[in-house]
């Protein structure tokens, strides 16, 4: 009762606020779907609370994300749709032909939510905070390619030497090698800019109120939640949304009452058997699939899995994904590659053979290490290279039997379910397993460790380099520690690589090495679920980048008297 007393009480501030600001400032011209007399909407967003405070430099968690890519903006977009690059607060922005300097032409007269005027300045600064030795930011991995990055993060000198702003409309970056990918990561959270004032305010602890320009501007948290309120002032059309609160979501039973009183407009992963929610909601629940994968990590620096391939060929095996993907209710697909189908089926393809030199790298490196394990259709039953009977190991192409090793099986965020049916494959299979608890990933006290891993943008190095590469064996992700030096050569080639058709070739290489290598163990592709008030879903974008990128400022809502668009 309390929670929701204080709830309102900041709706009905908010909606003050919003009034005063708006006078304050003049009418901002209305938006094409929102006509000026109508009664205020207001969109309730449940099932992501927002830990933490509103820094992009650190924001890691879904419900930081869902609020930053609301608030704030980066100097390119993706379209949540078509996952296609686009302008956003850089109105244009050129490539020399060495791939290696950006010149990034950026917007005029745009505000921020305080008042203040975007300049190359703010995403100048923004950048410094990014890579600052004392913010200990997770996010500034984007700017790993930057000339002079590393030294300043190092507090080696006091300016990035790739980061120039000339003028107050012009930014420049020069990178340290060529990257096709460098626009991609600017599409990131870390690339988001908040207002320097707002930005200093968050890093100092002084205040919680970023300040972007995106289409929502920050009003209120109580909690877990967070109130936010329509932009007059975005550089955009409007959103038809007046106030958006994102909100923790209740116990199980209270969210599904919720929704079905009407009080919740959006629940993610709403709770309950899938097949009742599809018979109780009907179109209501949403499904789709997203980039994310469910895998295993296996640990590659010690214990029986580091350095023999028999017994991670053996693991990779073992797994029933098809029954893996029952027991999620149809909210995971199972997974016999790295990078995710939905991704894969929006990529092109270069000539048949790929870039000259590869095929013969991956061929001799498949010969070395044998086949992709999973390149057969998914099992249903234990491989016969299991002596399940005597629990005993026989190698390939060897007559030597040896008694199949303990296997510490380890979860950072899989269900119960789901590890429960891993931990009995493996027993099934011959293997015995120790179900261990992980307080820190880095510590390798497990064999096999369950995760879900979520694209940080649409593209498969986000997969193939975040989980695999070596340079990252001591970074978040690697926590198996894998390395292979064939796999990075072909790897670091493809990232380098402009044309997209040859890129994909070399990904496509890379993930065929790790899979022979049994590098890690993919489980299942992830699927979003949702429930949708029926007004809303008409004009709700089913994004592949998952709930925090749902575009809420295109919603319009259908059949609400004062509000105009497609859904009506």
């Amino acid at each position: 009762m309390k929670r929701s007393f204080l709830l309102c009480f900041l709706l009905l501030l908010g909606g003050l606020g919003y009034q005063w600001v708006y006078r304050a400032k003049g009418p901002a011209a209305p938006a094409p779907n929102v006509a000026p007399d109508r009664a205020p909407l207001l969109f309730r967003f449940s099932g992501l609370p927002v830990h933490g405070n509103l820094d992009p430099a650190t924001a890691t968690s879904l419900g930081q994300l869902a609020v930053l890519y609301r608030i704030a903006e980066g100097l390119v977009s993706l379209d949540p749709a078509t996952l296609e690059l686009r302008p956003a607060l850089a109105e244009r922005y050129e490539i020399d032909q060495d791939a290696r300097t950006f010149t990034f032409h950026l917007r005029q007269g745009v505000l921020f939510h305080d008042g203040s005027l975007f300049t190359a300045g703010d995403v100048a600064q923004a950048f410094e905070h990014l890579l600052r030795p004392q913010s200990r930011t997770r996010n500034s991995w984007i700017l790993d390619e930057v000339e002079g990055a590393e030294a300043y993060a190092r507090g080696q000198t006091e300016k990035i030497s790739g980061l120039e702003a000339p003028d107050p409309h012009t930014l420049r970056i020069r990178l340290r090698r060529p990257s096709a990918l460098f626009l991609m990561k600017l599409t990131t959270a870390g690339a988001l800019i908040l207002s320097s004032h707002s930005r200093e305010s968050l890093r100092n602890g002084g205040g919680q109120r970023p300040a972007g320009t995106g289409p929502f501007r920050f009003s209120a948290r109580l909690g877990q939640d967070v109130l936010l309120e329509r932009n007059p002032t975005y550089r955009g059309p409007p959103a038809a949304i007046d106030r958006l609160i994102i909100m923790e979501s209740p116990a199980p039973e209270k969210t599904i009452e919720m929704f079905a009183s009407g009080e919740v407009d959006l629940v993610v992963e709403p709770p309950g058997d899938p097949e009742d929610l599809r018979k109780r909601f009907g179109q209501s629940y949403v499904v789709w699939p997203v980039v994310g994968l469910s895998l295993l990590c296996v640990n590659h620096r010690n214990g029986p899995l580091a350095g023999d391939i028999g017994l991670r060929r053996a693991v990779a095996a073992a797994i029933d994904r098809t029954a893996l993907a029952g027991i999620t209710g149809g909210r995971g697909s199972p997974a016999s590659q790295i990078v995710p189908s939905v991704l894969k089926e929006s990529q092109p393809s270069a000539e048949k053979n790929g870039p000259a030199g590869a095929p013969e790298i991956l061929g001799t490196a498949s010969a070395q290490r044998g086949e992709n394990p999973l390149r057969q259709p998914l099992r249903t039953k234990a491989p016969p290279l299991l002596q399940t009977a005597h629990k005993t190991f026989q190698r390939p192409g060897s007559t030597t039997e040896r008694k199949l090793p303990v296997l510490r099986l380890g979860n950072l965020s899989l269900s119960p379910g789901v590890m429960a049916r891993i931990a009995g494959d493996l027993e099934k299979s011959g293997f015995d397993v120790k179900i261990v608890e992980v307080e820190d990933p880095f510590d390798p006290g497990w064999d096999l460790l369950g995760y879900t891993w979520w694209a940080d943008y649409p593209e498969p190095s986000s997969f193939l380099y975040s989980l695999l590469s070596s340079t990252r064996a001591n970074v978040y992700g690697n926590w198996g520690r894998y390395r292979n030096e064939v796999y990075d050569g072909v790897l670091g080639k493809a990232m380098e690589t402009p044309s997209p058709g040859e890129r994909m070739d070399l990904y496509r290489q890379a993930e065929e090495l790790a899979l022979t290598d049994v590098a890690l163990v993919p489980l299942l592709f992830e699927m979003e679920s949702i429930l949708v008030q029926p007004k809303w879903a008409g004009s709700l974008t089913l994004s592949p980048l998952g709930r925090f990128y749902l575009p809420l400022e295109r919603l319009v809502p259908r059949g609400v008297a004062g509000v105009r668009g497609e859904a009506d």
